[in-house]
């Protein structure tokens, strides 16, 4: 703690606490009071920018802000999969279904196993390959077999 009361460490913590439980108001407050009172002071995590921008973009509606800012995190900690999941959640919120995919594709490819990832990746409704590449998806042998092999999978 400073001699003014402020504690960076505290602020990042219930910030990103917030966010991680709902809370996008308050996470917001704290992840904005830690980058202004911090920000040339302190060297701050690259989470607390990717987290500040997930709540820029749900509460403020700043998307675009909310983008950067999760790629700034990104360009700082490219192998933390909490920022690929911030960025694919603002990018749903800004209606970039595709870019949101890949984004989860390349905070899985850092952690298969991240499950935050993998149940929003399951909620979009990732499609499968082609059965016959060299065909369009909506050419019927491909929307046929496609069938199939979705019923085979699901009984499995």
């Amino acid at each position: 703690m400073t001699k003014s009361g402020f504690d960076p460490a505290a602020e990042l913590r219930e910030g990103i606490l917030a966010c991680r439980e709902d809370r996008w108001k308050e996470g917001l407050q704290h992840l904005s009071v830690l980058h202004q009172e911090a920000e040339g002071k302190f060297k701050l995590p690259p989470a607390m920018y990717s987290y500040l921008g997930g709540a820029m973009a749900r509460v403020e509606r700043k998307h675009k802000e909310g983008i950067d800012l999760c790629r700034h995190a990104i360009e700082l900690d490219p192998v933390d999969p909490e920022n690929y999941l911030n960025l694919a959640q603002v990018y749903m919120l800004g209606s970039k279904r595709r870019a949101a995919l890949r984004s989860l594709r390349m905070g899985l490819s850092m952690n298969p196993g991240h499950k935050r990832l993998l149940t929003m990746q399951e909620e979009l409704g990732v499609r499968g390959g082609l059965v016959f590449p060299g065909l369009d998806r909506s050419h019927l042998l491909n929307r046929l077999f496609g069938r199939v092999r979705h019923r085979f999978k699901k009984k499995r």
